[in-house]
């Protein structure tokens, strides 16, 4: 996320505060959605438990079937 993210402007777009006040939400540095840059780059999978977003799975699917970032291992075992 340093590249995404360092000497550069970032806002999170909050979703929800959850309890103990935790905030929720999306970071976007200079405008690029983190999470799903992060999930497409096979460095982060979606949280299944608290994450509904279609988009975030097919992206997640996508980075799957490229065997990407953590995925890359997936390829190794065929």
């Amino acid at each position: 996320m340093t590249d995404m993210c360092l000497n550069k402007s970032a806002r999170v777009a909050v979703k929800t505060i959850v309890k103990y006040q935790r905030t929720v939400g999306h970071v976007f540095c200079a405008g690029l959605d983190t999470s799903y840059e992060q999930i497409a780059r096979g460095a982060a999978k979606v949280y299944r438990r608290f994450s509904h977003d279609k988009a975030l799975l097919a992206v997640e699917a996508r980075a799957k079937a490229e065997h990407q970032g953590l995925w890359r291992a997936s390829r190794k075992a065929r």
